[in-house]
């Protein structure tokens, strides 16, 4: 990023350049506003001149503070990730409207066959107290009708968590919409400001070099940060699956250790059991959605398919002991895989795009520092020209902008629901499962490529710098121009002295000759 560093390293003649300058809000095309300071043609109407004054240099600086407010709330990848997400949500919302009504019907067929008399909107639990008082095993065609119940409830649970984790997106989206048209009118605004400065051009060579630098190294970030973002909400997730693996388990665990008859506990006992399973699973696929594109190592969907198939069961794998050890390895295997995502996450998240987030970050700090005090210079040339007064400006102040990211909101996460016990009191929770041991480091995962965390930043890095090196070559074609054009001068200068000189030693001859 040599280009720029100063004003003795630049030949590129001022027709050259662009006359308009260019907004990060073109960078942050996801919002649609009526007047976008990127879309200014040729045709466009000359820029309104701003009146000059001692204090226009404090009107720029209060453009940079406000604007750089929201960047470090990350108003554009927030606005970005959660209408990703609130599409997958909507999809999530249809699909299981959908297998409700399926699975109603469903329902209905079974329960003729296993008895006509039952009631429609029979639960889980009443059939199952109903049924196992009198200690008889279930039949084939009753096990199928508790599997049946058991899912209808399931499918009603995710899709009371779904549908409210939509509303609160939906809420979010607006919120971030606003906030980003308010942050492409702060670019705009910034744009007719300096344009009005300096009549639409670039104030120095050097500032459209820095603006330049900085509009990629800004693209590249919101990419990195994008994935940082997507990563991290996804580690959250799997965290949160994981702990809720492990009560699960525990109580699957338990389960063996009720009393044959108290059928309400063992029934408590299982519900306690699913709801955490379920839960567990629904933050497995909301960490999947974060990542659509990635091939989790472990708990892919495969393995939540296969965890999903189990919770359907539970209440009929309750009834024997060894469908009950069948299950528990299914769920302990989950258990054990979840932990080792997390480590996996942690891994990818330390070790490779915290690492690149900081590096970039520190860039665009830096050269948008310098792009600040470029304009800065600027300003307070144009100011003295005008008004004939220089304006104190002291360089430290530049501190005050904070450059210090903002903290990410907090991850909507799915919880397990509670179970009421006798008398209307919820059952008591159980501790943890032991934590799995983790996976040695060298039998951990490999990290995924560069691009399947950042999507192809790789090409954006090779396009900057081809643009780099296009403008190095601009640079010298220009300085060559330059020097021909001395040349050529040079040698019109030498034929005429030349041709004066020859005209001379005419005349002479001839006033000799006479």
């Amino acid at each position: 990023m040599g280009c720029g560093s100063s004003h003795s390293d630049i030949h590129m003649d001022l027709e050259d350049m662009p006359r308009h300058r260019r907004s990060n809000s073109d960078l942050d095309n996801e919002f649609e506003i009526s007047a976008s300071p990127w879309t200014m043609d040729s045709d466009s109407p000359p820029p309104k001149q701003v009146e000059i004054t001692p204090e226009t240099l404090e009107k720029y600086f209060e453009l940079e503070k406000e604007i750089q407010s929201y960047e470090k709330r990350h108003v554009m990848e927030n606005y970005q990730v959660k209408t990703e997400q609130l599409e997958k949500l909507e999809q999530k919302v249809t699909q299981l409207e959908e297998c409700e009504n399926h699975l109603e019907e469903h329902a209905m067929v079974l329960q003729a066959v296993v008895d006509a008399d039952s009631d429609n909107d029979q639960s889980v639990k009443q059939f199952l107290m109903e049924k196992t008082e009198s200690d008889q095993e279930l039949t084939a065609e009753q096990e199928a009708f508790v599997d049946t119940l058991n899912r209808q409830e399931i499918n009603k649970t995710e899709l009371i968590t779904t549908t409210k984790q939509r509303d609160v997106l939906r809420k979010d989206v607006e919120t971030l919409a606003a906030e980003g048209d308010k942050l492409n009118n702060l670019y705009e605004e910034r744009d007719k400001f300096l344009d009005g400065i300096f009549g639409g051009e670039y104030g120095s060579e050097l500032e459209y070099t820095l603006e330049k630098e900085l509009d990629m190294l800004k693209e590249q970030k919101q990419q990195v940060d994008q994935a940082y973002f997507k990563w991290k909400r996804s580690n959250v997730m799997a965290k949160q699956a994981t702990s809720q693996l492990g009560m699960g388990v525990q109580k699957w665990k338990d389960l063996p250790e009720v009393a044959v008859s108290d059928l309400e506990q063992r029934y408590i006992c299982a519900a306690e059991a699913r709801n955490n399973f379920l839960a567990a699973s629904q933050n497995l696929e909301g960490a999947q959605r974060y990542l659509p594109n990635l091939e989790f190592p472990y708990c892919n969907k495969e393995e939540v398919e296969t965890l999903n198939q189990a919770i359907t069961y539970i209440f009929t794998d309750m009834q024997t002991q060894e469908r009950h050890e069948h299950a528990m390895a299914c769920y302990y295997a989950t258990y054990r895989r979840a932990a080792a995502l997390c480590q996996w996450f942690d891994q990818v998240l330390n070790k490779t795009i915290s690492r690149d987030l900081s590096q970039l970050t520190d860039l665009c700090n830096t050269k948008e520092a310098l792009l600040r005090r470029e304009r800065i210079r600027l300003i307070r040339i144009k100011v003295r020209e005008i008004t004939g007064k220089d304006v104190e400006y002291n360089i430290d102040a530049e501190s005050e902008i904070d450059d210090t990211p903002m903290n990410e909101d907090r991850v909507q996460l799915f919880q397990a629901a509670k179970v009421s016990g006798k008398n209307g009191n919820l059952a008591p929770t159980p501790e943890m499962a032991p934590v799995p041991t983790p996976v040695p480091l060298c039998d951990l995962a490999p990290p995924p490529s560069n691009e399947q965390i950042f999507g192809k930043i790789d090409e954006l890095r090779k396009r900057h710098q081809e643009e780099v090196e296009d403008f190095k070559k601009g640079q010298a074609m220009n300085y060559a121009r330059m020097e021909m054009g001395l040349k050529e001068k040079l040698n019109e200068r030498r034929n005429r002295r030349n041709l004066r000189e020859t005209q001379t030693r005419m005349l002479e001859a001839l006033q000799t000759s006479q």
